[in-house]
């Protein structure tokens, strides 16, 4: 171990400026980690070497963003050195940032961010960590909080600049955010391919609009960089983003993971809690692009008001269609419902779906909100209880549909059934007449919607439906 600094370890009657202090014995420690990750052909940018104090008091910014500038120079635009190159916060110091750390324009494979120091984030409405226009940051092990003194509005920002350079290929890896952010924990706009796994993002500032996890192909919130220019509402290519094993927790109103324009977005294994009327918003910008493919493994809680695990909105109001939704929660504990059409989704239409619920303590609440405001095609729906459409239509076990019409899972009477629809929807007429049914004592049949001269038909004889 040359190089390696140890203190000599003295005994109780040796002289006590011999005897090794508590901070000699930290650094012995972090001395040795540093020792062991450089055999693993990393190099370290230990920010105190740089001038960070670690006081939690002290303004360590400057320092901070000294030793990311230096790691910056090192770095060819993606390329990969020779060695790993990380900035490291050492374990056991608070490292207070009122100036947001610059993370953006790295764009070298193999770069990162190493220790379990707590980064204390002061930034007074400004990111903590900016990675915007970066590339291909590991992070493990990162601890930043949100300071309600000058509360930040993010935790960390991943995002394409205005020029649209790829940004990309970000790995996290046991990150915590906690404390207060007016905006999101953690922001990604268009960074696509990057991962989180293990990420606790708990969030205790009290705002509706305030997230733990938002993801967008949009940028419709308008989010900004103290450092690079990024566009407010443009779409880019956003796909492939994924969490796991993640913990997201709006301890106070809100909803915790708020998704837009988003393909193949997948959180797996993960948990959500809510104070607010949903734990995941899926969410349709103005250029009217939906999100496709989301794969959603997550327990979704209420901490009080839970009322849908999974809303759909709209910026326009219109129909939301949905291919390949997948859902799963092993134990749901909605107050009302699963899926809510919500604000402006006049229609959500699910296409290639495949949805597993397991009732927890309310095993009688609904698959939908309102069902008329649903349309499901080419899926199926799982339950382990008894639950309802809408009522008095029980729906328990399994429901397939096919991909060559779509399946509104509502009941209507004959002269209540709706207008307008897609050629080919089915639905239930609760009153319809089968053949052989007097008129008025119809017990009812499904039909479909054939579009000439706007009729409803049943299946058995191709007629139109009558009570």
């Amino acid at each position: 171990m040359a190089g390696l600094m140890l203190p000599l370890l003295t005994g109780p009657n040796e002289p006590s400026q011999m005897r090794p202090t508590i901070n000699d014995l930290r650094n012995s420690v972090n001395s040795l980690l540093a020792y062991l990750l450089d055999q693993r052909q990393i190099w370290l940018f230990n920010v105190m070497r740089f001038g960070a104090v670690g006081d939690g008091v002290t303004d360590d910014s400057a320092a901070i963003n000294a030793a990311f500038a230096t790691l910056r120079s090192m770095t060819t635009p993606n390329n990969s050195n020779a060695v790993a190159l990380r900035v490291y916060f050492p374990d056991g110091y608070s490292f207070l940032v009122k100036t947001t750390i610059n993370g953006t324009s790295i764009r070298n494979i193999g770069w990162g961010i190493e220790g379990a120091g707590k980064i204390i984030g002061q930034t007074n409405g400004q990111p903590v960590l900016d990675l915007t226009n970066a590339r291909y940051c590991v992070a493990r092990g990162l601890k930043i909080f949100g300071d309600s003194t000058l509360t930040p509005n993010v935790g960390i920002l991943t995002a394409v600049n205005s020029t649209f350079q790829v940004s990309d290929v970000h790995y996290f890896d046991g990150c915590s955010i906690t404390g207060s952010f007016t905006v999101a924990n953690f922001y990604n706009y268009g960074s696509e391919d990057t991962t989180a796994i293990r990420l606790v993002a708990y969030n205790d500032y009290n705002s509706a609009s305030a997230r733990c996890i938002i993801a967008t192909g949009y940028n419709s919130l308008g989010i900004t960089s103290p450092y690079e220019t990024i566009t407010a509402s443009a779409a880019v290519s956003f796909n492939d983003f994924y969490g796991a094993h993640g913990d997201f927790r709006k301890t106070v109103t809100g909803t915790p993971v708020w998704i837009e324009r988003a393909g193949g977005l997948a959180l797996v294994s993960s948990y959500a809690v809510s104070y607010d009327a949903a734990a995941i918003i899926l969410h349709t910008p103005a250029d009217n692009v939906d999100c496709i493919f989301p794969h959603l493994d997550v327990h979704c809680e209420p901490a009080t008001f839970l009322v849908s695990a999974v809303e759909f909105t709209r910026a326009n109001a219109g129909t939301t269609t949905i291919k390949g939704l997948y859902f799963s929660d092993y134990y749901a504990t909605a107050k009302t419902q699963i899926f809510k059409a919500g604000t402006n989704a006049t229609l959500v239409v699910m296409v290639d779906y495949d949805i597993h619920v397991a009732f927890g303590a309310n095993p009688s609440i609904g698959v939908f909100n309102d069902p008329a405001k649903f349309a499901l095609k080419g899926g199926t729906i799982y339950v382990s209880d008894e639950t309802y459409f809408n009522t008095p239509s029980v729906f328990w076990g399994q429901l397939t549909t096919s991909l060559r019409s779509s399946y509104i899972p509502a009941q209507y009477t004959v002269a209540a059934l709706p207008t307008g629809l897609v050629v080919g929807e089915t639905t239930y007429a609760t009153n319809g007449r089968k053949g052989g049914e007097g008129a008025g004592s119809g017990t009812g049949v499904p039909v479909y919607w054939d579009g000439v001269g706007g009729t409803w038909k049943t299946f058995y004889g191709n007629i139109a439906v009558t009570a």
